[in-house]
């Protein structure tokens, strides 16, 4: 495991890691550079304030948010081949300019957390997620309060116990849904405590037989 704790984390002449090693790259400051690289395994956010990405960047296991009002500024394109734990305290927020998330994993927000997508004006967030999205009692998936359409892909499930807010301000402050993928989906809340708001839901399945099963009251603003 490699802890990095100070501000400016160049980027090192070389970074490999073993496929299979479970090595752990945790960033522990206060502020920090995420150094680019396509060779992180398990890659941890820790301590506290902004986690600046310094270009495109491939984690090839799980990204794990652990510390306390954690900001990802990102704009670049990112790649997560599994999944996005969002656990720490207080409210993480998926900031900075335009780019792509693509997660090959699932999206789990526990532990009484809250995880914001954009924060910035015009500056358009897309999260392409190939798994579930999961948002645990206590827990919160919502909108910045900035001027931009954000756009979240699910090929999975959503599960909601928590809350899932699609819209911040209508019409221009909100994040549209699409279920996507060659499968049915589901829209669950398990234990009856769901509160689940879309703006816009875009169905791209394949195949007639391919549906969203909606098995929990939600509320739609379009």
């Amino acid at each position: 495991q490699l802890k990095l704790g100070g501000a400016a984390n160049a980027a090192p002449v070389t970074f490999n890691t073993t496929a299979g090693s479970g090595s752990i790259v945790e960033y522990t400051g206060i502020a920090q550079t995420v150094f680019a690289s396509v060779n992180y395994r398990h890659l941890k956010l820790s301590g506290s304030g902004t986690k600046t990405f310094s270009g495109g960047t491939t984690v090839n296991n799980d990204l794990n948010i652990t510390g306390s009002g954690i900001t990802v500024s990102n704009a670049n394109a990112l790649t997560v081949s599994g999944n996005l734990n969002n656990s720490g305290t207080g409210t993480t927020t998926w900031g900075g300019n335009a780019n792509t998330m693509t997660l090959t994993g699932n999206l789990l927000v526990t532990n009484n957390t809250t995880f914001t997508i954009g924060n910035t004006a015009v500056q358009v967030k897309t999260l392409n997620i190939t798994g579930n999205v999961q948002v645990n009692p206590g827990c919160v998936i919502n909108i910045g309060a900035f001027a931009a359409v954000n756009i979240l892909s699910i090929s999975g499930n959503l599960q909601v116990d928590g809350t899932f807010n699609m819209v911040q301000t209508f019409p221009g402050n909100v994040c549209n849904v699409t279920f996507s993928g060659a499968s049915s989906n589901t829209v669950t809340s398990p234990g009856g405590t769901g509160t689940i708001g879309f703006n816009q839901i875009t169905l791209t399945k394949g195949a007639v037989a391919n549906v969203l099963d909606v098995q929990t009251p939600i509320t739609m603003s379009s």
